[in-house]
């Protein structure tokens, strides 16, 4: 299955590569006002579209917003991200994400926080998951999500799998529905006119007043386990899989659309010079600045610095994969003697990260090379971001 998932990736991010017709876009802040006709990649800490895109859209940043229509697919990745009117596809991962549009066929999307707002629509089928997730808009086609809370105030047209923690209805729902929850609510301005099969802890539910239409609510004991998986500290799925693969190679685009004065490159040169040096800083880094940070946080002075340590060592440990990644694209391109344009190296770097990360389930051999390779290419960018420094003193 996981092979499927990195051949799917694949798939969806090298084939639109493949096309001649591409305007490119990276920057600190990324604004397009005017149409375009090809497809976009755009890249940026900020990247704001407010003009019709004829083509597809790939974009990655910290934030994200999409005024403009989108007339073909969206693939964004983001920390906020707001996206209005998608003639076909979107897929989207981030931290915050508003759909506050149309999308013409099916939504794919994976957050912490996912708002749909009032007047929003999906005309195809919604695959979700997240933290928290509030649907206050339409959804026509088949409705699957996942998360900590679901909160249901719009209208689900189409069969309807939700499992939660916590789920609260208040708005429509219509077709065959599976609600599996720790705590399901049914609101006051609730509209029951499908069959809705449920379980939750506390056993049926005495919502009658919502059932119109010939709707009916019934309490099934078979759905418990989903609800008990939904509920879990870890709840690994297919389709979130396949989410975090798309952010991760949006991620490995943004870095090298961002690369304006080849740090990897030089990375990979010291890599490939200082092998041995390179992972034992890297080592270094890995064991010791977790230590400092919980032994700064001990102190009431020191604890603000222990916590931003901590939070850059999580940034910096998430990120690390997708690092290696690229430093590793550019060291083969370094043994070829730089024949390679930067979508090459791209997909250069994203077939490592598909090696590096199936490689990683190997038992023994996947902690071998992640020992090997992960540290050694970040001690190399430290060793280069400190003989940086010393020559500008």
């Amino acid at each position: 299955m996981k092979k499927l998932l990195y051949l799917a990736l694949a798939v969806l991010i090298i084939a639109p590569l493949s096309t001649s017709a591409a305007t490119f876009k990276s920057g600190d802040t990324v604004t397009i006002s005017d149409g375009l006709e090809d497809d976009l990649y755009a890249a940026g800490q900020s990247v704001s579209l407010h003009a019709d895109l004829a083509g597809d859209l790939f974009s990655a940043g910290n934030n994200i917003v999409l005024t403009g229509a989108i007339l073909q697919d969206a693939f964004v990745s983001g920390g906020t991200v707001t996206i209005g009117n998608v003639g076909d596809d979107a897929r989207v991962v981030g931290g915050t994400i508003t759909f506050n549009g149309e999308v013409a066929d099916d939504v794919f999307v994976a957050g912490g926080s996912l708002l749909f707002v009032k007047d929003s629509i999906v005309q195809g089928d919604l695959h979700g998951t997240g933290g928290m997730i509030t649907l206050n808009g339409t959804v026509n086609g088949a409705t699957k999500i996942g998360g900590g809370s679901v909160r249901l105030d719009g209208t689900l047209a189409g069969p309807t799998r939700i499992e939660a923690e916590r789920i609260v209805v208040n708005g429509r729902l219509e077709g065959d529905v599976e609600l599996s929850a720790t705590t399901i609510e049914i609101g006051d301005d609730a509209q029951i006119a499908g069959a809705v099969r449920y379980w939750q802890t506390n056993g049926e539910l005495n919502a009658d007043t919502a059932l119109v239409e010939g709707g009916s609510l019934t309490f099934d004991q078979s759905l418990e386990s989903r609800a008990a998986a939904a509920s879990s500290p870890i709840w690994p799925s297919p389709f979130f899989m396949l989410m975090m693969l798309l952010s991760a190679a949006l991620v490995i685009l943004v870095l090298v659309l961002a690369d304006k004065r080849s740090m990897f490159e030089n990375g990979a040169r010291t890599l490939s010079a200082k092998y041995w040096k390179s992972l034992l800083a890297g080592l270094i880094f890995l064991i010791v600045t977790p230590v400092i940070g919980i032994l700064l946080m001990v102190t009431v002075i020191g604890l603000p610095i222990g916590l931003f340590i901590l939070v850059m060592y999580g940034f910096i440990v998430y990120f690390l994969p997708m690092i290696a990644a690229l430093v590793v694209a550019r060291w083969i391109d370094l043994r070829r003697t730089k024949q390679f344009n930067k979508w090459i190296i791209y997909l250069i770097a994203l077939g490592a990260f598909v090696v590096l990360s199936l490689v990683t389930y190997i038992p023994y051999v996947g902690m071998l090379a992640f020992l090997l390779v992960y540290p050694a290419t970040l001690g190399a960018l430290m060793l280069n971001r400190r003989a940086k420094a010393s020559r500008q003193t």
